[in-house]
């Protein structure tokens, strides 16, 4: 680049180099210098250079808050801040006694009026040769990558290298500047995913925890536990599936139900006698809720494969949601047996809370054969009912204490399990801060 000649200082003196038609004359680039003017202005790169004794001859594509400050035969002190121009300063005097190319990064945000003295130093700075020196006593890098102003901070990379001659002596410094701003907001945004992902990821773990230490109260051996545990973990899975699809938002209601029961409709062969049905509101659950709601649905989804209408092909399902204090509607017969994930309504209804309800009919000659109540759930214990021997004891003692306890906690709500008169029937109060 050509430069455009600026007068000494001892030609025009200190009040006429800091005149504006000196700057003026400055600013006004050679013609020839207009296509590397352009690819720096389209980098977002600024050039400057000083002369030995550190007074700056050149400056071109400045960014506003330092072409603010820039005069000919100005110094870092006049448009950096103290800490920065310091900084800077000392970083070429080590490069003009002999040292290496230097670069810096710091922030060029503008500080807010009546900023207390020695606040620059919340800037993050670094030099050396290739890899970034620790920074100034007392420094550390702002946590937000905001400049106060509720705008995006400017933060700029300068490389610091010698001009020298063909005798190595040295002519001149010249600073080069990249605006990083968006590459730090970037860096910013990331901090902030991979806590959220720690955040949800101690929460997984601590839910899956909680399923095995449960599990394992109720098994009378490694393979019962290792069957019933790997069960509940796949559908924490599914669940976790159309929470992560929606980009950590959550998951659909009926998403939910028909993931949860695909896997154990699938054997069902005769779908003229077993009907399942899914209606009501159909609203977008927050994570946590979606997690524990799925594994709700999949203890009822296995009491019903094992002993229910899942397991005997025959009966009726019916999932419905619905806005508390509304009167239900009666139940259509709509198979929904086919998995379709079409929402029939998404949007709940407003300031309400909902009642999520499950309930199961079976055929007369099934109905004599499933255990009371008492299978386990609180309600019948309390009534002093006995459970049904072997196995599903065990089941049900976990499936109630699921749905009746550790559910209803989980999600700031209340619940409901009974099992009489060949019906099995849950309801779930869900409060509005767990959906939208």
């Amino acid at each position: 680049m050509t430069a455009n000649k600026v007068p000494k200082p001892e030609e025009t003196g200190p009040e006429k180099a800091g005149s504006p038609a000196v700057a003026a004359a400055r600013i006004a680039p050679d013609p020839g210098d207009m296509p590397l003017l352009m690819a720096l202005r389209s980098a977002d790169i600024c050039v400057l250079y000083q002369t030995p004794d550190l007074l700056y001859t050149m400056a071109e594509n400045l960014p506003p808050v330092l072409k603010a400050g820039w005069r000919p035969f100005c110094r870092d002190s006049d448009i950096f801040p103290p800490a920065a121009a310091a900084q800077m300063e000392n970083v070429k005097k080590r490069l003009l006694a002999g040292g290496q190319t230097a670069r810096l990064e710091f922030s060029l945000s503008p500080k807010p009026a009546g900023q207390m003295a020695g606040a620059e130093n919340q800037s993050n700075f670094a030099a050396g040769p290739g890899s970034l020196a620790p920074g100034l006593a007392g420094e550390r890098m702002p946590e937000s990558s905001n400049d106060g102003h509720g705008s995006q901070a400017l933060w700029y990379k300068f490389f610091i290298e010698a001009h020298c001659d063909a005798q190595g002596k040295i002519l001149g410094l010249v600073t080069s500047g990249v605006n990083i701003s968006e590459l730090r907001a970037r860096e910013e945004v990331l901090k902030i995913l991979l806590r959220e992902v720690s955040h949800r990821s101690k929460n997984l773990l601590a839910i899956i925890q909680s399923i095995a230490t449960q599990t394992a109260r109720f098994c009378h051996n490694i393979g019962s536990f290792l069957k019933k545990f790997q069960g509940r973990l796949h559908s924490l899975s599914s669940s976790q599936d159309l929470v992560t699809d929606s980009d950590w938002r959550g998951a659909l209601l009926q998403d939910l139900v028909f993931a949860q029961l695909r896997f154990y409709t699938e054997s069902i062969t005769d779908k003229q006698h077993c009907s399942i049905s899914v209606q009501g509101e159909n609203p977008y659950l927050f994570p946590s809720a979606a997690l524990h709601i799925g594994l709700a649905l999949h203890e009822l989804i296995i009491n019903s494969a094992a002993f229910g209408v899942l397991a005997l092909g025959r009966g009726k399902i019916a999932v419905n949601c619905r806005a508390e204090g509304e009167e239900e509607s009666p139940l259509p017969a709509a198979a929904a047996l086919a998995g379709s994930m079409a929402a029939v309504n998404r949007v709940p209804a407003g300031g309400k809370a909902l009642i999520l309800s499950w309930r199961e009919d079976f055929p007369a000659e099934a109905a004599e054969s499933m255990p009371p109540a008492a299978a386990g759930s609180e309600q019948g214990n309390r009534a002093g009912g006995k459970a049904a021997a072997g196995d599903f004891m065990t089941e049900a003692r976990f499936g109630s204490i699921m749905l009746e306890r550790i559910v209803p906690q989980s999600v700031d709500g209340a619940a409901h399990y009974s099992i009489k008169n060949g019906r099995v029937e849950y309801f779930l109060k869900i409060p509005v801060a767990q959906f939208a």
